[in-house]
């Protein structure tokens, strides 16, 4: 029996597998940069592991907060109503609180290759 011609999905993961990669090597390297703009690395500090964290969230937390406005308003406001403190709390300790430990860490001596683990 033939196999049927590979479908027009299996032929399209190559721009996934770039995207993919492109990540990996920004988030790999974003320990390195948080100790550089802390001043872990020998450079003057930019910034402390306060403002790094905001840094970091505010440019995206600004359109997210648009487009769930904007374009899902009423399911943004569903959700809200159903389960407040459930999205405060998921909403801070997912990642914010996270980053924010991570920073400190970072500022006060951890190095970025242990950061990552």
């Amino acid at each position: 029996m033939r196999n049927p011609a590979p479908s027009k999905a299996e032929h399209s993961t190559g721009p996934y597998m770039l995207v993919a990669f492109a990540l990996f090597l920004v988030w790999s390297n974003s320990f390195i940069a948080v100790s550089y703009l802390l001043g872990t690395e020998g450079a003057a500090a930019r910034f402390d592991w306060v403002s790094v964290t905001v840094a970091r969230f505010l440019p995206i937390a600004v359109p997210c907060l648009l487009y769930c406005v904007v374009y899902r308003r009423e399911e943004t406001i569903r959700l809200l109503r159903h389960h407040p403190v459930r999205l405060v709390v998921c909403g801070l300790l997912g990642a914010p609180v996270y980053n924010l430990s991570l920073y400190y860490g970072q500022q006060h001596g951890v190095p970025p290759s242990v950061a990552s683990l």
